[in-house]
């Protein structure tokens, strides 16, 4: 019975938007030193506005790139990051059998299908190129940057990469 429960409860809380399974960069609303004029902005990112994440990020990104800032460069990826991230509109939970049911997935939609920003990921393949907030990372920043110009980005990062 607690084991139902628990999948109840669970589900309740992945419905509701109370889970934070899967949220890309959670950490990304908590403790920022960010000015009043963008209080609204990321209370917006942090509802999962993904053109306030990438103002955000660009906001980070400014002030990393003046301080040569390493961790603030993190937080502009984590931004990015959420700004980037699509969402297939659709998770699946477990169901346990009972009886002589056997336990089954059940999908569950979670809202609409979105897809993340092209500006985005060009962004990212740029830090990720560059190594500025992350690992350095070619592979990935040609990756992002291909994604990034399917969706109809204007890329130009200064860097080639290799087909």
């Amino acid at each position: 019975m607690t084991g139902k429960i628990a999948i109840i409860l669970g589900l309740f809380y992945l419905l509701s938007g109370c889970s934070s399974i899967g949220t890309v960069g959670e950490g990304a609303c908590q403790n920022l030193d960010v000015p009043d004029h963008m209080q609204d902005t990321l209370q917006a990112s942090c509802q999962g506005d993904q053109q306030a994440s990438l103002a955000l990020g660009e906001y980070y990104e400014a002030r990393a790139r003046e301080n040569a800032d390493q961790e603030t460069y993190r937080v502009a990826v984590n931004f990015y990051l959420r700004a980037a991230a699509s969402s297939s509109g659709q998770t699946f939970i477990y169901v346990p059998g009972a009886g002589d049911v056997p336990g089954y997935t059940m999908p569950v939609t979670t809202g609409p299908r979105t897809f993340g920003l092209g500006q985005a990921k060009y962004r990212l393949a740029i830090l990720y190129y560059q190594g500025n907030g992350v690992r350095k990372n070619a592979a990935k920043a040609c990756k992002l940057l291909q994604e990034a110009a399917a969706a109809d980005v204007a890329t130009d990062p200064g860097f080639e990469c290799k087909e």
